[in-house]
């Protein structure tokens, strides 16, 4: 049954693993073939969000759960969110946010925002959690190649600055996307440079499998990147004491 609150479990994707699931999951929106860049610029992405060790319920872009969208949610402690000061200083009056002392947060936040922390069981601490990398895959081409459009033709041309930047305008995510688009520089890079897209297209026609290990030891203190599908709406209601 969706909607429901389930366990957080660390799932462990390497490159491979994540290149051969866009392969695999590209002609569900697509019917040209899959640039090598592209599954380059969503690994880079990826470790941008996760920091590469480990993903949470295969959420791979750190993306909000939302009622209503088909999928259970888990609740990750220390989420932290880029807000205005103003929003900043009504959040941590109501008890629904912390200050957060992260000079890294700070500068990957901007000029002119301030970084708040989130614990459970605040709307903003939930995320989505999928069964699996095949269906997180496919629904996060889907999120990319339809509500973020404009994001779309950059993971084509292999371009993390111009994806970064569109992202960012749609409300993807609350840091600066220079600093997004910095953090996914070496990885895009060390995607292009290994043999992964090379081997998973090949495998593609062999009809493999993918595969990932599961872990079941989630780290205390996760840092997460704040990203879609309700921040807007989120901090819309950070004055309603909803907890």
């Amino acid at each position: 049954m969706a909607d429901q609150q389930v366990p957080v479990t660390r799932t462990v994707i390497t490159l491979r693993d994540y290149v051969r699931a866009v392969v695999a999951a590209w002609p569900t929106i697509s019917t040209d073939p899959c640039p090598k860049e592209a599954p380059a610029v969503l690994w880079a992405q990826y470790i941008a969000e996760t920091g590469g060790s480990a993903s949470w319920n295969f959420n791979i872009g750190n993306v909000k759960w939302s009622a209503g969208c088909g999928l259970d949610y888990m609740c990750l402690r220390g989420v932290w969110e880029g807000v205005s000061r103003e929003q900043a200083d009504r959040l941590i009056a109501s008890g629904q946010a912390s200050a957060d002392a992260s000079a890294d947060h700070a500068k990957a936040v901007g000029a002119g925002k301030v970084s708040v922390l989130f614990q459970p069981p605040h709307p903003a601490t939930r995320f989505r959690a999928y069964p699996d990398l095949a269906t997180a895959m496919a629904s996060h081409l889907a999120l990319l190649a339809k509500r973020f459009a404009p994001a779309w033709p950059a993971v084509l041309a292999g371009d993390v600055d111009r994806f970064a930047s569109a992202l960012h305008s749609r409300g993807y995510f609350t840091a600066s996307p220079l600093a997004y688009a910095g953090n996914m520089r070496r990885p895009y890079l060390e995607a292009m440079a290994s043999s992964a897209w090379d081997d998973a297209t090949e495998a593609r026609g062999q009809d493999e499998i993918v595969t990932v290990t599961q872990l079941d030891n989630p780290a205390s203190s996760p840092t997460v990147h704040p990203l879609p599908d309700t921040v807007a709406d989120l901090l819309a209601r950070d004055t309603s004491g909803e907890s």
